[in-house]
């Protein structure tokens, strides 16, 4: 068997590159009749290549701009007008967008929705292609305005094909391609899809993903931990969560126990009219505030209007805002803060979503407790008639307080970086050999 790789001009007048595979074709009797030639097309084998080039690829800045490199690949293959890559929860009964293309499309919301029942047979049975959308929702029994069909409708789409991906417990993700056109997609294009190796590049994207998530905490942490005032921290940090997070509205309100009331400290609206009044005050027994310093965890509320639901305690002006969910913020291990989410839509806070927030909020209170530390110690060495002093392991001035720096002739401060370091040692009386060897020690 030969392999050669030939170039032949397509239809357009542009070369195609094609692989025949060659094997000699003998007469019953062992006489050489000619050559058996299998015409492959060497486009899957490229793509492939350059996926996987593309998903390594250190100068392409971002899993989003990579995905959008990796379309441009499958679409020769492939062709779509609409693609959607999204997150499932663990039971595959949530899903969420995490990328859509083209970009824009405002009809995805940057969410948890709930999936319906048939997704998951539908990903078991191996046969992820929609060849019209129409008799497949009325052949799995859809309810009655389901949010994800609904959208695909919006949007006129009539076919789809889906790559899943699935790790130890089950499917984390799925790649979708769309088209307007029905009986566009088959098992040849799942096959495509498959053939391109696209699921580790995804679960790759999914894993860029969640670093996001983790440097995104700890960048709000080192915001808190080095704020001068955490007042103005907190005007810094709700945007960015409302932002990070594409979420409506975000309040931090300060526990007042003396007065018996919530402060509202900064809040971050996407509209006007989802706003708080400035200086808004709350009682402190008083609505969802309230219910989550009584139970001292997370609550979150699917629907304001619903009177039936026994978490309703909604209170405030009224304000075009259906769901909500609000945290504790703790210092010191007693709750300061509340932290209020709230959104336009009903039910748009699902479990993943509290567990993301809960990541959030315990990073912050781990630059709070920091924040606290620091000042403490900023207090003490200014307040203190003792003279303090910070000594590296190799004999380094690290800080000193304005007590220790009169005795010794020094700035007081930390010695920053680059700068020449001081040695405790120095300062030894050189006739008194017992203080040269202790400060000269490892002890």
């Amino acid at each position: 068997m030969v392999a050669v790789i030939v170039a032949m001009p397509g239809r357009d007048g542009e070369e195609r590159l094609f692989q025949l595979v060659m094997t000699p074709d003998p007469a019953p009797n062992g006489e050489l009749l000619g050559v058996i030639a299998i015409i492959q097309s060497r486009a899957l084998e490229s793509a492939r290549d350059e996926i996987r080039r593309i998903a390594l690829d250190p100068a392409i800045s971002g899993w989003r701009l990579k995905l959008d490199a990796i379309l441009e690949q499958i679409r020769p293959l492939v062709p779509f007008e609409h693609a959607v890559f999204g997150i499932y929860d663990a039971q595959v009964s949530l899903f969420r967008a995490i990328a859509v293309r083209p970009e824009g499309v405002e009809l995805w919301p940057a969410r948890w929705m709930e999936l319906p029942p048939a997704i998951r047979p539908f990903l078991d049975s191996g046969q992820t292609w929609i060849e019209e959308m129409e008799p497949f929702v009325s052949g799995h029994d859809f309810e009655p305005g389901d949010e994800i069909v609904r959208r695909y409708r919006d949007m006129g789409m009539q076919a789809s094909v889906t790559l899943p991906v699935t790790r130890q417990g089950g499917y984390s993700s799925a790649l979708s391609l769309c088209s307007r056109q029905p009986a566009q997609y088959g098992q040849r294009h799942l096959d495509i899809l498959r053939a391109l190796d696209l699921e580790p590049v995804l679960m790759r994207f999914e894993k860029e993903r969640d670093d996001e998530r983790t440097l995104f905490a700890e960048s709000l942490r080192q915001t808190i931990m080095t704020a001068d005032s955490l007042r103005t921290a907190a005007r810094d940090i709700v945007p960015r969560l409302a932002q990070f997070f594409s979420w409506d509205y975000v309040a931090l309100f300060r526990v007042n126990r003396k007065e018996s009331r919530y402060e509202i400290v900064t809040q971050h609206s996407l509209a006007p009219e989802y706003a708080l009044p400035d200086g808004y005050l709350q009682p402190i027994e008083r609505g969802m505030l309230g219910q989550t310093l009584r139970q001292r965890q997370l609550l979150s509320l699917d629907d304001v209007g619903d009177a039936d639901d026994p978490r309703n305690d909604y209170t405030g002006p009224p304000r075009p805002l259906r769901s909500a969910m609000t945290v504790p913020i703790r210092l010191n291990g007693r709750i300061r803060w509340l932290l209020d989410v709230e959104s336009s839509v009903s039910h748009a806070f699902k479990g993943p979503d509290a567990d993301d927030l809960l990541e959030i909020i315990a990073s912050l209170e781990e630059g709070l407790d920091q924040h606290l530390l620091r000042q403490t110690k900023q207090s003490l060495m200014a307040e203190t008639e003792q003279a303090v002093v910070f000594v590296g392991r190799e004999g380094s001035i690290i800080e000193m307080n304005r007590v220790a720096a009169d005795m010794l002739g020094a700035e007081p401060g930390r010695c920053l970086e680059g700068e020449t370091p001081v040695s405790i040692t120095a300062f030894a009386l050189p006739d008194d050999p017992a203080a040269q060897g202790l400060l000269s020690s490892e002890a």
